[in-house]
């Protein structure tokens, strides 16, 4: 005889079914997104972040992109290589889709993939890209640029040609380093090879130009406003050497974006990038890479401070790919990276012919003492160290002497690092690490991070919590 369910059972098995589907609504009825804001930490993996947390807020502490309640890993791997560079790994989170390393904005055939920036701008949304690299370098352009040549190295030429392409598109808001890539041939600075002015273009088409942070502060924003901000030729400089009456800070240049892009009914879509964690991670500068996440760290609040004025803001922090293969065992001595005040870069720059005053520059920017032998071994490297090096931007950056340098501040702060491109095992990486990244999440559409994800899984959330799929 078939068992016959109480009152009691069938209301409780009702209860049940109804709050099951009452779980499932919100994905159907959520709210959308009128605004998105991503912030990318370049070469910031999950040691890199550990390290600036440590050396921060100490080891039970939180930065603020700790805060969100959504967290989860983001594998990064490009269609072609397991490491990734920033083009391939930047066309996956702007389009959703793989390419293939070295790729700009296309598909591994050169076919123009559409990215969220686009969309964003075709729904009369305004858009931003904002970046302390060069506002023209790999991840910014991805999101608005479709380049059918190939990227050889940081700097290469094919920089010149995304100005037109950005003006073409109508980003609204541009902010970063890079001024020699919109100034023409005969300009000083210049590293075009032709006579077009796209700064010029730019002034002619409505931009506000700043190339300074006095100069930005003093923008109106307006519902009509586009700003084109660049405040460097090349790389902004690094947080710990920035000159803050000179050049903007990143959360200064998130700030201005949000002021300027918020007076769109229509909602806007941002970009931030954090460019140089990946150059401090390449030269291995513990205290530089710090003083760049955190720097990241005050954007990621004024996007957050942002967002939790309003309920229609969706906020991811990411990074495309880690950088360096830094480790950190014990004994770490916190202290060494305190003592630095300016990056090692900075430090070789201050050097006289014949690195006379290395001791000096050390004791007195890094606050550690060497050797005799230490400092032959920087004049002379005998190492793979600099041996393996043949990226010549990244040299024009970190300078000679600069590795060895940075791994005896390393040994000292007890750090490890692994990077590729020193030890010369493979140069088409650069330094950067297969590992899986960090992926934050809040606001409308943040719960869709959650489980193991892709790169090619932020665009998907985008374009979802915008509400485009």
């Amino acid at each position: 005889m078939p068992t016959q369910l109480r009152p009691s059972s069938i209301l409780f098995f009702f209860l049940i079914v109804v709050s099951g589907c009452a779980a499932r609504a919100p994905e159907s009825s959520a709210p959308k997104a009128r605004n998105v804001i991503l912030l990318i930490g370049d070469g910031m993996g999950f040691s890199e972040l550990a390290l600036a947390r440590l050396a921060s807020v100490g080891p039970g502490g939180k930065l603020h992109m700790d805060h969100p309640p959504y967290l989860t890993a983001m594998t990064t791997h490009a269609l072609d290589k397991v490491v990734t560079d920033s083009a391939a790994s930047g066309v996956a989170m702007a389009s959703g889709e793989k390419t293939n390393n070295h790729s700009i904005g296309v598909d591994p055939d050169g076919k123009p993939l559409s990215t969220v920036l686009e969309e964003a701008k075709a729904s009369g949304k305004s858009t931003g890209l904002v970046s302390t690299s060069r506002i023209t370098d790999a991840t910014p352009a991805v999101f608005a640029a479709h380049l059918n040549v190939p990227r050889e190295a940081i700097g290469a030429r094919w920089e010149n040609d995304v100005p037109a392409s950005y003006l073409k598109t109508g980003v609204d808001v541009m902010l970063g380093g890079g001024l020699r890539h919109w100034i023409p041939k005969s300009t000083s600075g210049s590293a075009r090879a032709d006579e077009s002015d796209h700064l010029a273009a730019a002034s002619k088409s409505g931009y506000r130009v700043a190339r300074s942070r006095d100069e930005l502060t003093a923008i109106e924003a307006t519902s009509t406003t586009k700003v084109l901000g660049l405040f460097t030729p090349s790389y902004m400089s690094f947080e710990i050497d920035r000159d803050a009456k000179r050049e903007p800070s990143l959360a200064e240049m998130t700030a201005k974006s949000l002021e300027i892009l918020g007076r769109n009914p229509n909602g806007f879509f941002l970009m931030v990038e954090a460019g140089l964690i990946d150059v401090a991670a390449h030269a291995w500068d513990g205290a530089t890479l710090v003083r760049e996440v955190i720097a990241l760290d005050a954007a990621v609040k004024v996007a957050f401070d942002y967002a939790q004025r309003r309920n229609d803001t969706l906020v991811l922090v990411t990074a495309d790919h880690a950088a360096g293969g830094l480790s950190i065992p014990e004994p770490i001595n916190l202290k060494t990276l305190a003592a630095a005040k300016s990056s090692i870069a900075a430090m070789i720059r201050r050097l006289k012919p014949g690195m006379a005053n290395l001791r000096e520059i050390l004791r007195d920017q890094a606050g550690i003492d060497i050797s005799d032998a230490e400092i032959e071994s920087i004049r002379n490297p005998k190492g793979a160290h600099v041996g393996g090096v043949t990226h010549k931007a990244l040299q024009s950056v970190i300078g000679r002497g600069g590795w060895e340098i940075a791994a005896m501040i390393a040994h000292r702060a007890g750090l490890n690092w692994n990077s590729s491109d020193i030890h010369g095992r493979s140069e088409k990486t650069y330094g950067h690490e297969g590992s899986p990244v960090p992926l934050y999440g809040y606001g409308p559409g943040a719960e869709q991070v959650r489980g193991l994800l892709d790169n090619t899984d932020v665009a998907r959330i985008i374009r979802k919590a915008y509400g485009m799929n």
